[in-house]
């Protein structure tokens, strides 16, 4: 329902986007301003602008009032427009039912300009005193100006039905580069191979001995393949073990089966001890950087406000992205060029800090995007040069853009998030890829990401600002509960549902 302080800041938009010249009244208050009811309602400044245009005199309360909070009718919409527009008077009545109206001579003057043709009940209808809607006032508001309609974003895409009834629910989705199988991380602790739609009979990996898995946020979290994998047949999961610590380790393809692997090849890489108490906040995302290091998130170990201060203490891994060196060291070696490498001011492990759940990351033409799951008050997306290490993103001093639990806090040297969300818009962000596949040309290079309780698709492009963030939950029928994203070998993405796989297909 329309309100008639919202409607005159449209009317005053629309008259400014036409060149009137309309002054904005100096007094506000009243005595002084038109009315004594709009005093810090945030469009005083407008409705004291159009009333002393002579655009609207008050309501019917009186000359002093103007019930700023009212609904507003199609009858008065039609009397505002004329009188903003000075459209002349008509001669024809054209409807049958504002006979004695005080507002027909403008409804008929609206209908002589074109801009109104009746309402739902037929062109001898007005419908005077229904309210008006925002979609309404915009096709007014859009014919009162001779805008030129603008065409709706084309939908290039949809989402296909890969598999479902997937049991033991969906975390990640990885494949080595080239390869045309798909590797499906499950929580309960297995890794499934699909192969032309359908699963293999044996998993790839089965550690469901090895995992605890008895909260949303343990099990088995992720899994990235060495970029020589095909040479050497080397892979990493995250996941939390039996004590319910966060365990990276490393596998091996089996030598004579490339479609298992080699479950006596384990070799444990890196521990990140958790509370055991705690079931949230694993992070359990792995990824290679352009600089072959194996990035390792890893969430705050779980608690309201970060109880235990992880998220700005570099010298725990918790709350952080870790960079490690798989091809050196025993198990690993730490990067010379990792922020805290001799250890004095935080952990050498750490490359960024400030997280509170990284859920998911990705990299994309020398940039990493983090989905930072937030606490009551935002969701965020942080976008930041790859090859900087030591950034710290915040939390828990900050939760999205703003200060967390006050109006004001020292936010020097904190990352800024160039994507964020209030807790309206959804609960959980699902970070996601950059799309890079050739299926869809016209995607290529945009973002997508997601909301687990809200399940919208949103993409933008990211060239050092967000530009053509759009929402796609109208357009691309999607799954409930999307859990998260994956990539293909050949750079195709997938959305996983939590128990099904849909792959980001061209719309034809």
């Amino acid at each position: 329902m329309g309100r008639r302080a919202l409607l005159v800041a449209a009317v005053v938009a629309a008259l400014v986007l036409q060149g009137a010249p309309l002054a904005v009244a100096q007094e506000l208050a009243y005595p002084g301003g038109s009315f004594s009811d709009d005093n810090g309602s945030g469009h005083e400044a407008n409705i004291e602008a159009i009333a002393a245009a002579g655009i609207t005199r008050g309501c019917r309360l009186g000359s002093d009032h103007f019930c700023g909070s009212d609904p507003v009718s199609r009858e008065q919409m039609a009397s505002f427009l004329v009188r903003a527009l000075e459209l002349p008077a008509a001669q024809e009545d054209y409807f049958v039912d504002d006979d004695g109206s005080f507002h027909e001579p403008s409804i008929n003057a609206l209908r002589l300009a074109g801009i109104t043709r009746g309402c739902r009940l037929g062109s001898d209808h007005f419908c005077g005193s229904d309210p008006v809607s925002r979609e309404q006032m915009a096709s007014f508001l859009a014919r009162a100006l001779g805008l030129e309609p603008v065409e709706p974003l084309p939908v290039p895409w949809r989402l296909e039905l890969v598999v479902d009834g997937v049991v033991g629910g969906t975390t990640d989705l990885q494949a080595p580069a080239g390869d045309d199988r798909l590797f499906l991380v499950l929580k309960d602790g297995l890794i499934r191979v699909i192969s032309d739609g359908a699963f293999l009979p044996e998993p790839f990996l089965d550690i469901q001995e090895l995992v605890r898995k008895d909260a949303s946020e343990r099990g088995l979290l992720g899994m990235a393949f060495h970029p020589g994998y095909a040479a050497n047949g080397r892979f990493f999961v995250f996941y939390t073990d039996l004590d319910g610590h966060s365990q990276v380790v490393e596998y091996r393809v089996h030598a004579e089966d490339p479609d298992r692997a080699d479950a006596a090849s384990a070799r444990a890489v890196i521990t990140f001890e958790q509370r055991p108490t705690s079931p949230t906040h694993k992070g359990g995302q792995l990824q290679f950087g352009a600089d072959g290091y194996l990035y390792i998130a890893v969430g705050d170990g779980g608690g309201a406000g970060d109880p235990f201060g992880h998220g700005q203490n570099p010298f725990t891994e918790l709350g952080t992205i870790v960079r490690i060196d798989v091809d050196r060291g025993d198990p690993y070696a730490v990067p010379a060029g990792n922020p805290f490498a001799d250890g004095v001011d935080g952990l050498r492990e750490i490359w960024a800090y400030g997280l509170r759940n990284p859920w998911r990351f990705s990299f994309d033409d020398g940039l990493i995007y983090i989905g930072d799951v937030g606490q009551t008050g935002w969701e965020e997306v942080n976008i930041a040069d790859a090859g900087t290490g030591g950034i710290n993103y915040g939390w828990a001093t900050m939760e999205g853009p703003e200060c967390l639990g006050s109006s004001s806090c020292d936010t020097t040297g904190l990352f800024t998030p160039q994507v964020s969300y209030p807790r309206g818009n959804g609960v959980s962000v699902i970070g996601g890829y950059v799309y890079r596949g050739s299926a869809i040309p016209e995607m290529v290079g945009r973002y997508f990401y997601s909301d687990f309780r809200s399940d919208w698709i949103r993409t933008f492009r990211y060239d050092g600002a967000v530009s053509e963030h759009y929402d796609w939950s109208r357009a691309v029928e999607r799954p409930r509960f999307i859990w998260s994203f994956g990539v293909d070998g050949h750079g195709e993405l997938y959305v996983l549902g939590r128990w099904e796989v849909w792959k980001v297909v061209p719309n034809s």
